[in-house]
């Protein structure tokens, strides 16, 4: 996970490339979610990486819980 905004733009474009081959070539890949509730860049990069459908979630309670609660209906 990235720690400052000015990481933001390049490590995006290589997650994306990343997980988008690892898809194409059906290559399971673990996404953890590093204190993903923090800021809203993490919480940014969370819902990007997760819409590149990780094969698994890995995370502490409280990252899990946290993700369980963004995606419950409000």
């Amino acid at each position: 996970m990235i720690h400052t905004e000015e990481e933001m733009t390049e490590f995006v474009p290589f997650a994306g490339a990343v997980t988008m081959a690892a898809n194409q070539h059906q290559t399971p890949w673990v996404f953890d979610p590093v204190a993903h509730f923090i800021s809203a860049v993490r919480r940014d990069a969370t819902q990007a990486l997760l819409g590149r459908c990780p094969t698994v979630i890995r995370g502490n309670a409280s990252e899990i819980m946290a993700l369980a609660a963004e995606a419950a209906p409000g």
